[in-house]
């Protein structure tokens, strides 16, 4: 019997969390996911709603595939499309996430 991929929404990472040779990515929802960029100074709690538990090294591929992916040209386009039509925050976005709680 195969096992459909499961899809799941979020609106970003709440925290990661090592756990000896495991790590938690606490995922989260907005509780209003249609915020546009306009309304970025507005901040908006995201909650946990899920939690994904890799092995180190399962994280350690993913850390890579993700940073391949930023720094693909394709990607870095589309961000900037993104944010001219002022449906991303212009700026690093990873700064956001730095925020303290």
């Amino acid at each position: 019997m195969t096992k459909h991929l499961e899809h799941v929404y979020s609106d970003g990472v709440v925290g990661v969390y090592i756990d000896g040779v495991v790590v938690h990515i606490d995922f989260g929802e907005k509780e209003n996911s249609q915020q546009s960029a306009a309304d970025k100074d507005n901040k908006v709690a995201i909650k946990e709603t899920l939690r994904v538990t890799l092995p180190l090294v399962g994280f350690l591929q993913t850390v890579g595939v993700v940073q391949q992916l930023v720094g693909d040209d394709k990607f870095v386009n589309i961000v900037k499309r993104l944010q001219d039509a002022q449906f991303i925050p212009k700026g690093d976005p990873a700064d956001s996430s730095k925020e303290k709680k």
